[in-house]
C-alpha cells in the first residue's frame, strides 16, 4: 500500500485550488502510482492524505481524482487504483463527499493506528443497493455472482442482477475483482490480502 500526501506535491499548497494545480499534482503522482506496489493483477490500494490540507476546490478534485476513478483524460487503464483517504477536514470531507456524489462515487476513509489501517466511514453516500450487495459480500471470503444468487436466492435477485451489482461496487473501487475460467470473482476491498499488508 502507498500513501501519497497531498501537501508534500509541488508545488506545496495548505489549499488545493484549480485544475492547473491539480494537473501539476497530477503529473507527479502518476509514475509513482502506477510504478507503485500491486499485486497479479495490478489491483493498487493508494492513502491519500489530507494531512496540512485546509481547504480543496471543486475543479482541483475534478482534474486529480477523475482518472484515480478512471474518469478523464488521464485514466490509469492499465492500475487498477482503489483510493483511499485520510487526514480528512470537515470542510475538505464534505466537498470531498458532494464530488463524489456528483458521480455516483465513494471512497473508505481510514486511519492508520497501531493496530493497521482502521476504515471508519464511506465518503460519499453510498447507495442502498451498493451497500446491501457489499453486506452479502463480505458475508464470503470471495463470490461469484452465481454464487450470491445461490445464497439469497430467497430475496428474488437474479444472477444477472447480482452480476450488475457486484461490477458496480468494482466501478466504485469497494470490490476487487479477478477471472477465473469465464468467471468472474468479487472480494470486497476490505478482505483483499493487499489491504491485509498495510
Amino acid at each position: 500500500m502507498q500513501t501519497i500526501c497531498l501537501a508534500e506535491l509541488q508545488p506545496s499548497k495548505a489549499e488545493l485550488w484549480g485544475a492547473t494545480l491539480a494537473a501539476r499534482h497530477l503529473s507527479e503522482v502518476l509514475p509513482r502510482v502506477q510504478s507503485g506496489p500491486g499485486d497479479t493483477t495490478g489491483t493498487r490500494f493508494i492513502i491519500f492524505s489530507f494531512l496540512g490540507i485546509n481547504g480543496v476546490s471543486p475543479s482541483y478534485l475534478k482534474r486529480f481524482f477523475a482518472p484515480v476513478f478512471g474518469l478523464g483524460p488521464d485514466e490509469l487503464e492499465e492500475a487498477e487504483i482503489f483510493p483511499l483517504v485520510a487526514n480528512l477536514t470537515q470542510d475538505v470531507r464534505e466537498d470531498l463527499s458532494t464530488f463524489l456524489n456528483e458521480r455516483g462515487l465513494t471512497v473508505r476513509e481510514i486511519e492508520l493506528n497501531a493496530n493497521g489501517v482502521q476504515h471508519i466511514r464511506f465518503v460519499g453516500d453510498l447507495e442502498r443497493v451498493a451497500r446491501q450487495t457489499l453486506d452479502a459480500l463480505e458475508q464470503f471470503e470471495e463470490a461469484s455472482a452465481i454464487e450470491l444468487h445461490a445464497a439469497y436466492g430467497e430475496h428474488g435477485i437474479a444472477q444477472t442482477a447480482w452480476n450488475n451489482r457486484l461490477s458496480n461496487l468494482h466501478r466504485i473501487r469497494l470490490a476487487t475483482r479477478r477471472k477465473q475460467g469465464r468467471t468472474l470473482i468479487y472480494q470486497s476491498a476490505l478482505k483483499s490480502k493487499l489491504w491485509a499488508k498495510a
